[in-house]
């Protein structure tokens, strides 16, 4: 199964995303960031306006996440560390965290792996969920 690569960063000193806009792409490697900003150009397409190399100062003030590959009921992207609501058929909500679990290889929600969600119905009949926020922004919806 192959999914889009894509990644943001929350820039923990001025309390932003770097990367999530239309305009901006974040490309990280093992040892290396650089974030590319795009302008309109005159055929109605877009170009890069510039391409910088991130500091390890700015590098160490970013927690960066990936693009889990998965879409909420709404078709927005799902990232690691978003917070997501997800409801079973019989009206239950959970508000889980979305990480990735390295034992056992798959994306998890708040230690339930996606696909047991999914299989036990704790998800909405057609086995969506939403996101509701992140641990950066909305700390406050994450449970003790």
């Amino acid at each position: 199964m192959s999914r889009e690569i894509k990644c943001k960063a929350w820039d923990k000193v001025n309390k932003k995303w770097i990367g999530e806009r239309h305009l901006e792409y974040l490309c990280v490697s093992a040892d290396v960031v650089v974030l590319v900003k795009y302008k309109p150009d005159d055929n109605g397409g877009y170009s890069p306006e510039s391409c910088r190399q991130l500091t390890n100062p700015e590098v160490d003030n970013l927690s960066i996440v990936q693009y889990t590959g998965l879409k909420d009921k709404n078709g927005k992207d799902a990232y690691f560390k978003d917070i997501a609501k997800i409801v079973n058929t019989d009206g239950m909500v959970m508000v889980k965290t979305i990480y990735w679990d390295n034992d056992i290889g798959c994306v998890c929600f708040g230690g339930m792996p996606f696909i047991n969600i999914m299989e036990s119905g704790y998800s909405q009949p057609s086995g969506e969920f939403e996101i509701i926020g992140n641990i950066y922004e909305n700390p406050e919806l994450i449970k003790s």
